[in-house]
């Protein structure tokens, strides 16, 4: 496996991760008192576990939606931003750089064209 394929896996798990988090937080943030006030009517022993709970539904309300924000935005960095092996990037400027023909500005522009051209080629494969 490439290591171009290996980011774009890792990416999309991140950003699933993200989703699923952000997912789970709202779901929590939406019924967590429902959850809280639903065990305590039922439970008259268990205080223990009721404590249990608050925490986890407390920790899960606070830390889920920023956590599978700073996920989903690192997923899609990953999938965007990194869609092919940075040894590969530098084999291209190398052979734009000792290509004597072309002038520095114009090896700048086809290297930019041929970059974007590829983003947007490996977007249009997803």
């Amino acid at each position: 496996m490439t290591e171009s394929n290996r980011i774009k896996r890792a990416g999309t798990a991140t950003l699933w991760w993200g989703i699923g988090l952000i997912v789970a937080a709202l779901i929590v943030i939406l019924f967590g008192n429902t959850i809280y006030y639903a065990m305590v009517g039922t439970s008259t022993t268990g205080g223990a576990l009721v404590t249990i709970v608050t925490y986890v539904l407390s920790i899960i309300q606070g830390v889920g939606l920023p956590l599978g924000s700073a996920l989903l935005g690192a997923g899609i960095v990953m999938r965007t931003l990194a869609p092919r092996p940075v040894a590969e990037v530098f084999e291209d400027i190398e052979a734009f750089e000792d290509d004597e023909d072309v002038s520095a500005d114009e090896s700048l522009d086809e290297l930019e064209e041929t970059v974007a051209e590829e983003v947007l080629a490996s977007l249009s494969e997803d």
